[in-house]
Order: C-alpha cells, then structure tokens, then sequence
C-alpha cells in the first residue's frame, strides 16, 4: 500500500533536514588498541577525530571520558559507552559519524621491563591469580549467552588481555564466534544482539512535530539496539543516519522536540 502523498511529502522535508546535517557530519574513526598516560582518558586518545571545523575537533578531542584503568587491567570500551558519554556532553550524535571498531582496549603504557627487588626477596606471598568470565559449555555463534553458560574462574596470567571479568558484562549477549567450552571470553567474543543486519530492508520512523511518519530502507551494516546506523532510502537512495530501536525498526528525529501519536 503506498504512502499518502502527505507523508511522502513530511517524509522527504525531514531527510532533506537530515541530509544537511550529514553532510557536515564528523567523523569519529575509533582505535583498536591504545596505551595511555595515568590519568584521565579523552576522546583523543581512544580515536581520530575529522572534522572541517578545526574549533570543533579540537573540542571533541578535549573531552574526557572516564579515567585511565589500573596498570594491571586492561578496560575494553565499546563505542555504545563513547556514544553515551558525548550525549552527556550535548553532542549531537545525528552529526557524528562512528567508523572503526567496535570497542577499544585501553591500557597504561609501560616502559622497558625492569627487574623489581621484591621477586627475590624469599617467602613472598604470591598474587592472587587473576579470574575471568570462562564459557561452561560450547557456544555457537549467534547464541545468546544464558547465565548457566557461563561463570567466574581463574585464569593463566597470560590469558588476561581483553578478557571479560564480570558475568553481566556477557549474559545476555550474542556470541559472535564458535566458542569451546572452557574457553576465556573476551570483548571480541561477544557483541549486544544484532537487531539490524546489513542490506535487510528496515522500518523507519520519522518524527516531526505533530506527525510520526512510517516508511522503508536498506540498512548499510549490521547493528545492535540503541546505535546509529547509516540507512539509504529505497527510492531516491539517498543516505542518512538512524538510531536502532528494535528488530528491523530504526527511527530518526527532525530536532529535539515531543510528538503526540
């Protein structure tokens, strides 16, 4: 059933707003890895920020997001994480373009192993060893995690790198590869369940005041509930930013504003 000319009309009014708006869009390119200075971690030191506008990049880049973790732990943090934070901050995400991985690790940076006094001083009481989220039984990829799939053990010291250290850091989530019952789970293993996939046609909801307006899209990459995902309209093939709301539905918004259905 095609759409009333109306709302084709409304509909094509908020992508020509929307599509403004991702023309000027900055780029935000996450890292994989990165080693930091104790202290306090910014935007700067976990991805490269693009932007025209040199004033802006620098203000991106200047915002601090939490601070650096312990020497001996290495913090993985997912760009669902940036996203929120930069919201606290005001930043517009349907500007924002997120590129790159899907989390970064972070760690203090180290300088040149150095022998310490206290591995020869005899009757040393050793470290606790290190413990992790291990998988009880075999995983497949796709599956989600249920609480008795998983639990807390301890782990070889070389086994820390990325790994997960706390039960609701995976249940709940989607196994993204085969996983051997046993195995140490990291952040590469497990991702928030895919709602959208690449190239499947979604819903999307566009709001304005006063009207809520349904149409069709392709969406260009998979993603999970809550991020933003880049759609291209079926008829003009037009792209534009839209933020995940549930299965196959994502929605976009023409401005900050409350609508009444």
């Amino acid at each position: 059933m095609r759409m009333p000319m109306i709302k084709k009309t409304i509909f094509a009014f908020l992508l020509v707003q929307l599509s403004s708006l991702s023309a000027e869009a900055t780029e935000i390119q996450l890292k994989s890895t990165v080693d930091v200075t104790a202290g306090i971690v910014r935007l700067s030191d976990v991805a490269t920020v693009m932007d025209p506008d040199d004033r802006r990049r620098a203000a991106l880049e200047g915002i601090e997001l939490f601070p650096t973790p312990r020497e001996d732990v290495r913090r993985v943090c997912p760009v669902r994480e940036i996203q929120e934070i930069l919201t606290l901050h005001s930043i517009n995400l349907r500007s924002v373009r997120f590129t790159g991985p899907r989390a970064v690790e972070i760690q203090i940076a180290t300088g040149p192993p150095v022998v310490q006094a206290a591995l020869q001083t005899p009757n040393e009481s050793a470290e606790p060893a290190p413990r992790a989220v291990v998988a009880v039984r075999a995983l497949q990829r796709g599956q989600l995690i249920r609480p008795e799939d998983v639990e807390i053990q301890e782990i070889r010291r070389t086994h820390t790198a990325g790994t997960l250290l706390f039960l609701d850091d995976v249940v709940g989530k989607q196994v993204t590869r085969n996983l051997a019952a046993g195995k140490t789970i990291d952040y590469r293993d497990v991702q928030a369940p895919i709602l959208v996939r690449r190239n499947q046609t979604v819903t999307v909801i566009a709001r304005a005041p006063g009207v809520r307006v349904k149409t069709n899209a392709k969406a260009m990459y998979d993603a999970s509930g809550g991020d933003l995902v880049e759609v291209q309209a079926l008829d003009s093939r037009e792209r534009y930013m839209a933020r995940v709301t549930g299965p196959r539905e994502v929605e976009v918004f023409a401005g900050a504003i409350r609508v009444t259905d």
